[in-house]
């Protein structure tokens, strides 16, 4: 018996420490989430964006997608504010209302249309290919490029061959080809 309380003390006691780390963690995305909330009113959408990634990350409010979305979506990067409109479907899933659900959907279509596609040619087979430092694939490619309007830097590289790389400025909705030979 003597045995069992030091035992069960030190877990009521680790029991206690997480019921307030996590009541700490609840109260610092709640203030993460306000000041985002209050930095997109002021139309500071980087500062929104880094806070609801904050309130997300520490909460893990599925809810919380949507600002970050919206951030992304009034930086012009619509890939990203794309894919997380779709975790935010996708996690939410039967408790978004049909009404919101349609608004998102809305929005990725616009955003999807507003995307410009970079039609690659003049790479060898096998090369790997990067846009702004990331691999999107291996040539040939099933596909043109999608990309945020705004300037990028394609690559292209094979062990044994140089290096190619090109910047591109993209308008938004542009079906552009790009040789990079």
């Amino acid at each position: 018996m003597l045995k069992i309380l030091p035992a069960l003390t030190v877990l009521l006691a680790g029991l206690a420490f997480s019921t307030i780390a996590l009541a700490d963690s609840e109260s610092d995305a709640k203030a993460a989430f306000k000041r985002g909330v209050e930095a997109f009113a002021d139309e500071d959408y980087p500062a929104a964006l880094s806070d609801f990634e904050k309130a997300y990350e520490l909460s893990g409010r599925a809810k919380i997608l949507y600002n970050i979305a919206m951030c992304e979506r009034a930086l012009y990067r619509y890939k990203n504010s794309i894919q997380t409109f779709r975790k935010y479907i996708a996690e939410l899933g039967d408790e978004l209302s049909d009404e919101k659900k349609t608004e998102v959907l809305t929005m990725i279509e616009e955003m999807e249309a507003r995307l410009g596609r970079l039609k690659l040619s003049g790479l060898p087979e096998g090369a790997d290919v990067y846009v702004d430092g990331s691999l999107v694939g291996r040539a040939p490619l099933s596909g043109p490029v999608l990309v945020d309007p705004g300037e990028h830097r394609i690559q292209a590289s094979m062990e044994g061959r140089k290096r190619a790389h090109k910047t591109v400025s993209v308008p938004a909705a542009a079906k552009c080809p790009l040789s990079l030979r």
